[in-house]
């Protein structure tokens, strides 16, 4: 943490339990910088990128952590699981479900994972907000009433390719993640 600071990274350790946050402005040069500190890190700490940001944490947490605990506690088959998501820290979680939704395409990398993994649903009201995730909870609730306990069964596979961030709204199935 202090390496990055001193190579003039901004390093946000006040407003955080447990871990930090390192805002890239936007620059290429910092991400840069990021990403070779994260190559030499400790594998005791993972990172990803959450509204251009940089977060930092014990490995160990982490939203895909999270839906692990929770499926194996509840006793439950991915398959039986959704994430409804819009960022890369939301991608292990998303990664732990067997549907994926998406209220909003909030950066290219998004865009990127939505074209490499057809059977995820965009809303067809993406990126407005509520409405967005009115849509795709409303779609939740019809097919898993039809499909039983297996949602992921019952969540139609269409391909989608949306070429940018600031694509039109698409109405193919894409995968969910809860934020």
């Amino acid at each position: 943490c202090q390496r990055m600071v001193a190579a003039g990274l901004s390093v946000d350790l006040r407003s955080y339990y447990g871990c930090f946050r390192v805002d890239v402005r936007g620059s290429k040069e910092h991400k840069d910088l990021v990403e070779g500190f994260r190559s030499s890190m400790d594998p005791r700490i993972d990172c990803s990128m959450n509204l251009g940001k940089y977060d930092f944490y014990p490995a160990m947490c982490g939203k895909g952590n999270a839906v692990r605990y929770l499926q194996e506690k509840f006793k439950l088959d991915p398959s039986e699981c959704a994430a409804l998501f819009d960022d890369d820290n939301d991608l292990p979680m998303a990664r732990e479900c067997g549907v994926r939704l998406l209220p909003a395409l909030t950066s290219d990398s998004i865009v990127d994972a939505v074209s490499k993994n057809p059977t995820w649903r965009v809303a067809k009201r993406c990126g407005q907000g509520v409405f967005a995730i009115e849509e795709l909870l409303e779609f939740l609730v019809a097919h898993s009433a039809s499909a039983g306990d297996d949602i992921a069964g019952a969540v139609p596979r269409v391909p989608a390719k949306p070429s940018t961030a600031a694509a039109a709204p698409r109405s193919e199935p894409l995968a969910a993640v809860t934020r």
